[in-house]
């Protein structure tokens, strides 16, 4: 019968051997891997490169024994050291110093090729200390296999790191996604390269939208969204906390200065919203209440607050109620510092009005010099009565054309979301808006932020 003190001793020397037995928990560090963008051997500028570099890059992720090296480090370094990638590629030494700077053990350098629906991949991996090529792959191949041919490259690339061959082979055990193209991979690479979160998520929605079946695309889209509902949450409970702050400063005000500092506050607070109407409300309810002082020196800070609602009357396309009230303010305020910014509002809205007129002439002879070809192009025709300020004639002929389907379908929907919008049509504008997200999720996101300030949400 062995003891209670022999008994423990037995199960630490247990222990102890099964630690011994695992080189991973003997101290072994992780070899630390960086992925380049593949360079396209056609000499063509596409974003394949990076989205292959970002496919292999996830797989490695989850690898035993390895640490990715983030692109965003890569990155970082090349632009400070101001590296061309096309010379990593061909230069051994400048990829050693990239590598030795950003604490890689192993770089990969790749490369592909696609002629018709076939592709082929290269890829050679430098050990960083040395500075000798520890290995290289080559495979060939439909589009379609384009997940199975990078599993073969990064069974080498793993081989080259020398990690155990269990690890090495789970690459080639794995069931792969047969692609339609190489569009969704491409679409990835749209989407690292993207400078932020909401142009990366349109990328990624154009993505899963080619092939369901890619993994890469849905998951990172998936993570980019949540990312996007935290920024988003924290920004709505900061914007509350600042209104809620505004209106018990409002309660506490004691003087009309006071008082115009902080509605200016809270107006644009409202802007930022794009909560038009109520800040046009907010401003001319405080200018009323100013006025009801009876101090002549709070004329001109009422003055300001009603200037300001006009001006955002003549944004949000009230032309009628900012020409009836900028005449009043002519007539009440003749003295007013805020005189010059309702003069140039009511010159806006006589511009506007010239244009229009004039425009009939001008796209009569634009369509005059047309072909009768050219005349059946109906987005044509329909820019052309838009650029002539025809906003009815231009959102008949453009609706036509989206119709007709002769043309991409965005074409016609952000023309027509911005006549839709020039003539404050709120409820035609967010279809179109919702209409051209669907069509062309990343040209939505880019021509967003020229929309973005002009479609009010309190309409």
């Amino acid at each position: 019968m062995l003891d209670g003190r022999m008994r423990s001793h037995l199960r630490l020397l247990s222990v102890l051997g099964a630690l011994w037995a695992v080189p991973a928990l003997a101290g072994k560090a992780p070899i630390a891997i960086a992925v380049m963008p593949f360079r396209d051997l056609s000499g063509a500028q596409t974003p394949v490169g990076d989205g292959i570099r970002e496919t292999v890059t996830s797989d490695l992720r989850g690898v035993p024994g390895v640490r990715v090296v983030e692109r965003a480090e890569i990155d970082r370094v090349i632009d400070e050291q101001k590296l061309q990638t096309t010379e990593l590629d061909r230069d051994a030494l400048a990829t050693v110093r990239l590598g030795r700077l950003i604490g890689a053990d192993l770089m990969t350098v790749g490369a592909y090729q696609r002629v018709g629906r076939r592709i082929r991949l290269t890829a050679r991996f430098v050990d960083v200390e040395t500075g000798v090529v520890t290995g290289s792959a080559k495979v060939d191949g439909d589009v379609g296999d384009f997940l199975t041919l990078q599993d073969q490259i990064t069974r080498e690339l793993l081989r080259s790191a020398k990690l155990e061959p269990n690890v090495v082979q789970r690459f080639a055990r794995r069931t792969r996604p047969h692609l339609r193209s190489l569009r969704p991979v491409e679409l990835l690479g749209e989407a690292a390269e993207a400078k932020d979160a909401p142009l990366k998520r349109a990328f990624l929605k154009e993505a899963v939208r080619a092939d369901p079946s890619f993994p890469y695309a849905s998951a990172e889209l998936a993570r980019v969204e949540q990312l996007l509902r935290e920024i988003d949450e924290r920004a709505a409970a900061e914007r509350e906390a600042e209104r809620l702050r505004l209106v018990d400063a409002w309660s506490k005000a004691k003087t009309p200065m006071e008082k115009q500092s902080l509605v200016f506050r809270y107006a644009e607070l409202l802007r930022s919203q794009r909560r038009y109407n109520e800040q046009i409300r907010v401003l001319c309810e405080t200018a009323d209440e100013l006025e009801r002082s009876g101090d002549p020196a709070v004329k001109t800070l009422a003055a300001s607050l009603r200037a300001n609602a006009i001006g955002v009357e003549v944004q949000i396309r009230r032309f009628d109620a900012a020409l009836k009230h900028g005449e009043a303010f002519l007539a009440r305020y003749p003295d007013a510092p805020a005189l010059a910014s309702v003069k140039s509002s009511l010159e806006e809205i006589a511009r506007r009005e010239r244009e229009r007129a004039e425009g009939k002439a001008k796209a009569e002879r634009e369509l005059a010099q047309l072909s009768s070809t050219q005349r059946w192009d109906l987005c044509r025709v329909g820019r052309i009565y838009a650029d002539a300020w025809q906003v009815d004639e231009a959102r008949r002929v453009l609706g036509a054309c989206l119709e007709a389907g002769t043309s991409p379908p965005e074409e016609a929907l952000w023309e027509l979301e911005a006549l839709a919008l020039e003539v404050g049509d709120w409820a035609q504008a967010r279809r179109y808006d919702a209409l051209l997200e669907e069509a062309s999720p990343s040209l939505h996101e880019q021509r967003r932020a020229q929309v973005a300030l002009r479609l009010p949400i309190d309409d």
